[in-house]
């Protein structure tokens, strides 16, 4: 008997610059074209060979996919007019459990090759991805976290309105974490479109 996944992910809008293509067997080595050899440390380690790719993407077809606690699921940014890839958008943790709040709840993550940092295109790609986690899931809070030193994604993250969090989860002594409400992610892109 197949496996049923308990959430689906349409396709992300195109917006201004960008579109988004879902990560599959075909593209997961575009991983390591786009950070092989970025020397930030705040790009993870398995997006930097093939071998992690392969193995991201296999772990994503064989576990992640069917999680009743952490679906997910991970796109690539690529520019609208060329078609280059310049990063790597996740969103993940979705819970089909209703134990706490947990179930209204999901967690982001961003990464952008080198050459298309401080353009803008990051913050395009993640109010993209904001907007439709809060259009297509039932949700009302988003997270995200950062290494403690990684002042550009944090600084992004309360550009977004995203506000600090001090409640203890894990890693807390590694990672801050900051959270999104829908309410206030509503006016945000009210903003935008305007």
């Amino acid at each position: 008997m197949l496996k049923k996944p308990y959430f689906l992910f349409p396709e992300i809008p195109i917006s201004q610059s960008l579109y988004y293509e879902r990560l599959n067997e075909k593209n997961y080595s575009q991983l390591p074209n786009l950070f092989a050899f970025d020397p930030s440390p705040y790009i993870q380690t398995r997006y930097k060979n093939d071998t992690g790719a392969k193995l991201m993407w296999e772990k994503y077809e064989q576990y992640v996919k069917y999680s009743l606690k952490h679906c997910g699921c991970d796109w690539f940014m690529r520019l609208k007019n060329t078609g280059e890839y310049i990063g790597f958008l996740n969103l993940y943790d979705l819970n089909a459990e209703f134990v706490g709040s947990n179930h209204n709840r999901c967690t982001i993550g961003f990464q952008t090759s080198i050459p298309y940092r401080k353009l803008g295109l990051t913050e395009e790609g993640v109010t993209q991805l904001l907007h439709y986690a809060f259009t297509y899931f039932d949700i009302n809070l988003i997270l995200a976290y950062t290494q403690k030193d990684n002042m550009p994604s944090q600084s992004l993250l309360k550009k977004l309105k995203f506000i600090p969090n001090d409640q203890e989860y894990y890693y807390s002594d590694q990672h801050s974490f900051f959270e999104l409400p829908k309410g206030v992610f509503d006016e945000v892109w009210l903003s935008t479109v305007r």
